[in-house]
Formats: structure tokens, sequence, C-alpha cells
């Protein structure tokens, strides 16, 4: 692992952080964790752009925060535990795990989504998923991800339940250029559910214009 990509990671960790410890208001905190991504997107050499990229961003885009997307949700451990195996270009065969079902509510409706162990040395938690929001909105319908314990992205738990903020769902790399591969979302995170929050479709400037 280069030094670049340890500081690139350092860094990403720090952003999670300051979210789980900040007390300004959510929005302002979100504000703040976004400005910081920017940053790591237009100038960091690990950034998922490319640089002609790099040299055009405008910044991401984000629904504004919407406090009702902050869910906290239980966890059930009683799941299968047959792997499940993606293949990608760069990596091989990445294989993961069902860990636990996250439960939540919206709106007085239940909903869940599968949180994956990812296997191999070290592991990492997991949450990628898909809803409809592509269909109301500018958002990547491939996959968004969660929750990704390796590269930092983690929000940690309140009163015993785990911090689910879709305001901090990110794209997978592949939705910025195809030069990257990413695992998307098995069918069981489908959501029946448009989830108006997080992070928009990314659009470089060139093809903004």
């Amino acid at each position: 692992m280069s030094l670049e990509l340890l500081d690139y990671r350092r860094k990403v960790y720090s952003n999670y952080q300051t979210v789980s410890r900040s007390k300004l208001e959510p929005f302002q905190t979100a504000e703040n964790f976004r400005e910081n991504r920017d940053q790591l997107f237009e100038k960091h050499a690990q950034s998922a752009l490319n640089e002609e990229q790099q040299k055009n961003f405008m910044g991401l885009n984000y629904f504004d925060y919407d406090p009702g997307w902050r869910k906290l949700a239980s966890l059930d451990f009683n799941v299968s535990s047959t792997d499940i195996k993606i293949p990608l270009k760069e990596d091989g065969l990445m294989r993961m795990r069902a860990y636990a079902i996250a439960r939540w509510r919206h709106r007085d409706a239940a909903f869940q989504l599968m949180i994956y162990e990812i296997k191999g040395y070290g592991g990492g938690l997991f949450l990628p998923f898909r809803d409809q929001s592509y269909k109301q909105a500018d958002v990547y319908a491939g996959t968004r991800y969660l929750l990704d314990t390796i590269k930092g992205a983690d929000l940690g738990t309140e009163a015993g339940k785990l911090v689910l903020d879709f305001n901090y769902a990110y794209n997978p790399s592949c939705a910025y250029n195809p030069a990257w591969d990413c695992p998307l979302a098995p069918e069981e995170n489908w959501l029946d559910l448009a989830v108006l929050a997080g992070e928009k479709e990314f659009i470089p400037q060139s093809d903004a214009e």
C-alpha cells in the first residue's frame, strides 16, 4: 500500500470521525464533511477522479441534508453464511458473506438492508444499496454505499443501534469514471423506496457545459 493511499484513507477516516464527534447542527456537520470530501476529490493523488476530471472539478452534487433520513438500525445476526463472489477486473474475485440484517423504519414502514462481511485478511463490514431515487432525481442508478469500514466509512452506533445516515450515502468509484470496477449491491439490497438523500450523480464539468 502506497503512502499516498495510506494518507487518503486516514483523511477519509478522520472525516467520518469528525461527523461522529461533531457538536454542530447536523446540516452544518454534513456541509463540513462534504467540503472536506470535495477537497480530497479535487486535490488528492488517490482521488477516484482522473487528472482531467480533477482539473475541471466543481464539487460533488448532493441532496440537502434531511434529518428524516438519519436512521438507527437494529441488527439481526440470524443470517445465511453463504459466500457471495463478485468478479472484479483488477482485483480478481471479491468474496463477502452476509453479516447482519439492519432493520429500520421510514414513515411508519419497515425496511431492511443486509450488511456484508468482506472475506479475506482484515475483513471489514460493507453496506451497498440500490434504491428508486434515480427515477425521480439525478442519482447514480447502479449502487450507492453507506458503510465500508475498510475505508473508514462508518458513523458508529447510538443507543445500542447502528447509525445509518443516508445523507452520507455516496457513489462507488465506478460512478465517476469507467477505469474503476466496483461491487454493486446484491438484489436483496434493492430498496423499493426512493432515498432522496446523500450524493447525487456525478456530472463531469466538461459534460455539463
